[in-house]
């Protein structure tokens, strides 16, 4: 039987870009993620980004808090990696949002 978890959409924002973005990021900009289980959505957002994002992201998208003082606990701020145009992106969890889902069964190999 599939288990089920709670997640919580957690939306993207730019809050500051200094310089010049090559995706063309500016304050303002955001995305909402929900979970659409086996159709995720391609967004256009910087890969390099996404990719440093993740960690924070599946920790609000889950429910879970972050070990050092965050200002509000739903939220925190995390830099894209280009350290000489950098833009700062707010994660935030939406906790009115909040929505049931079913993990697919994990299939265990049978070891022969």
């Amino acid at each position: 039987m599939a288990e089920e978890y709670i997640a919580y959409p957690v939306r993207i924002k730019v809050v500051s870009q200094k310089g010049y973005c090559a995706m063309g990021h500016k304050v303002g900009d955001e995305w909402v993620y929900t979970f659409e289980p086996f159709h995720p959505k391609t967004p256009d957002i910087c890969p390099s980004v996404l990719h440093d994002l993740m960690p924070y992201f599946w920790t609000l998208w889950f429910g879970g808090t972050f070990a050092w003082p965050t200002p509000e606990r739903d939220t925190c701020h995390e830099a894209c990696p280009d350290p000489d145009n950098p833009v700062i992106f707010e994660l935030k969890r939406l906790r009115d949002e909040a929505s049931h889902m079913r993990w697919p069964q994990q299939r265990r190999l049978k070891m022969k």
